[in-house]
C-alpha cells in the first residue's frame, strides 16, 4: 500500500498546476473581456466595428452593422453540421480563383455564386 501513496502524490501536483492557470485566466483585464462578449443589438454592433481590431487596417470599414448583426442572428440558428458546411463553403469559395479550374485551366463557364 505504500507504493499506492507515492503514486497518487504526483497527481494532486497535476491538480495544484491546473488550479495556477485558471487563477492566471480569472486575472484578464475587464477590457478584454468586453472585446469577446457578443452584441445584442445593432448599436451595440457599430460601436464594436468603430473601435476596430488590434491591427493597423481598417479592417471593419465598409460593414453595415444591421447586416452583420442579421448575419449572427442567422449563424445562431443554424446546426452544428449545417455551419460546418457554411464554412465549407465560404472557405471554398474565398480561396478559389474564379478564372481558372481546379486542374488550372482556364474557366470557360462561370460559377453560381450564392
Amino acid at each position: 500500500t505504500g507504493d499506492l501513496d507515492v503514486e497518487t502524490k504526483p497527481n494532486v501536483e497535476k491538480k495544484a498546476g491546473a488550479k495556477r492557470k485558471k487563477k492566471a485566466a480569472e486575472s484578464d483585464s475587464d477590457e478584454e473581456v468586453l472585446d469577446n462578449k457578443l452584441e445584442d443589438n445593432p448599436a451595440q454592433v457599430k460601436e464594436r466595428l468603430r473601435r476596430g481590431c488590434d491591427c493597423k487596417d481598417n479592417c471593419y470599414r465598409g460593414l453595415n452593422p444591421e447586416a452583420v448583426y442579421r448575419h449572427r442572428l442567422n449563424i445562431a440558428e443554424l446546426t452544428k453540421s449545417e455551419h460546418d458546411m457554411y464554412l465549407m463553403g465560404i472557405t471554398m469559395a474565398s480561396l478559389a480563383n474564379p478564372a481558372e479550374t481546379s486542374r488550372h485551366k482556364v474557366r470557360r463557364r462561370l460559377r453560381a455564386c450564392y
